[in-house]
């Protein structure tokens, strides 16, 4: 890797995911005032679910297949076999999910939501997944060939059809249930899923073309390195879907009103946390650089270069979430009042500190997979976002703010979990 590659590489996947952000706030803006503060409560309460099994087809698989492509392109062999392996097991995962998510939709809805009428959105949701899937090995095959400009124009594709669709649908019929909004705007996603899919594989057959000789099977390393991440993946994604539905429902249990309880969810999880997010548009585009690259250099036994760019991305990530916090502290005003919640100011900046322990651990993270230590990083994972759910649910309507629980589970297991990771990769650039 040149000198500067990995800043000019990362700065331009950051640059269309900015594009992308931007448009996805202006979405969540919308999707805010179109739903209301019950209608927010229970969009975010069942979104870490749809989440969860969104994370078993698009976390660890294109991960490890874009590693795996990147080590063989790096030792000059084929990584044809490497593709065909990873897009045959997204395929057979995503559609064994939808078809499970279609089944066990109405009960599932019924039993941890109280809202069988939720059941609308996962069965509108569940053929999302196999486009997710697919669209994910496609975005594997480019990374692992240099390529970031396709994956990031398919994701512009997708938020410009997300806010399209949503004007359409809104104008043409605008549900008077909460439930049935919910469902409205998942349906819009899904949609935007499937065109955004269209395109990334028109775009990746004309400037990836792929050969039809033979390969041998690969699906045996494939899983091997998928399995790490996407158990770990999984697991926080579950996590945080356990968390939504039992916070409000231990706060309705000691007293508080349902529609407080859901408003202050929607708040927390619908408004602050995507603010909070915001670093991660130059830590996401710098992990997915950093995965494929690791790899190649590994590959090539450059160990020298390696220790250079971790130290490199660990500076980036510092200054990224410094720089961030100060700016979120300085506009929490405007930005709350875009979504029209001026009350959640406090609530933003409270929760500001939060950003250096989440943009380092993400670092280590894509780091760890990037050198081969998924199941050591997963360790890691499972150890801090324990802690996290432990902690999160002992304070819940303990402290006089509703939220307060959830905050400080989520500062101990960013906390914990980079502090562990931090000591693998110091081990690991050791030998």
């Amino acid at each position: 890797m040149q000198k500067n590659s990995l800043i000019r590489r990362t700065a331009n996947l950051a640059a269309a995911n900015a594009v992308v952000r931007c448009l996805g706030f202006l979405q969540r803006i919308w999707v805010a005032r179109l739903l209301g503060p019950e209608g927010l409560g229970l969009y975010q309460m069942l979104m870490p679910t749809l989440s969860s099994l969104t994370t078993l087809v698009v976390s660890g698989l294109p991960v490890a297949a874009s590693r795996l492509m990147a080590a063989r392109r790096g030792a000059n062999r084929p990584a044809d076999g490497i593709f065909r392996a990873a897009m045959r097991l997204a395929v057979y995962l995503s559609t064994t999910l939808c078809v499970l998510a279609c089944l066990a939709a109405i009960p599932f809805t019924a039993m941890a939501y109280n809202q069988s009428g939720l059941s609308i959105a996962v069965f509108i949701f569940a053929p999302a997944l196999i486009f997710q899937a697919v669209g994910a090995i496609e975005s594997a095959w480019c990374y692992a060939h240099g390529d970031t400009q396709t994956p990031a124009l398919a994701l512009l594709v997708e938020q410009v059809s997300r806010l399209v669709f949503i004007a359409i649908l809104v104008y043409l019929w605008l549900p008077q249930t909460p439930t049935l909004r919910v469902a409205l705007v998942v349906a819009c996603l899904s949609l935007a899923e499937a065109l955004a899919l269209g395109f990334e594989q028109y775009r990746v057959r004309r400037r990836h073309p792929r050969t039809r000789m033979p390969a041998k099977n690969e699906t045996a390393p494939l899983v091997k390195n998928a399995l790490p991440p996407t158990a770990g993946r999984f697991a926080a994604s579950l996590l945080q879907a356990l968390l939504c539905t039992l916070v409000p429902r231990i706060l309705m249990y000691k007293g508080t009103d349902s529609g407080v309880a859901l408003a202050a969810l929607g708040t927390l999880t619908g408004i602050v946390t995507p603010m909070l997010m915001l670093p991660m548009i130059i830590s996401s585009a710098m992990g997915t650089v950093l995965i494929p690259e690791l790899a190649r250099l590994q590959a090539q036994k450059r160990s020298t270069e390696i220790r250079r760019l971790c130290k490199k991305s660990m500076l980036i990530s510092i200054s990224t979430a410094t720089a961030a916090g100060l700016m979120l502290f300085a506009l929490a005003q405007p930005a709350c009042a875009l979504f029209g919640r001026t009350d959640a100011v406090g609530l933003l900046r409270m929760c500001v500190p939060l950003l250096l322990p989440m943009v380092i651990h993400h670092n280590l993270n894509a780091l760890l997979q990037g050198l081969g230590s998924q199941t050591p990083a997963l360790r890691a994972v499972l150890v801090g976002d324990s802690l996290q759910i432990v902690t999160a649910l002992a304070l819940t309507g303990v402290l006089a703010l509703p939220m307060g629980g959830m905050l400080v589970g989520i500062a101990v297991g960013e906390v914990v979990s980079g502090v562990l990771q931090w000591r693998i990769l110091r081990q690991l650039l050791r030998t």
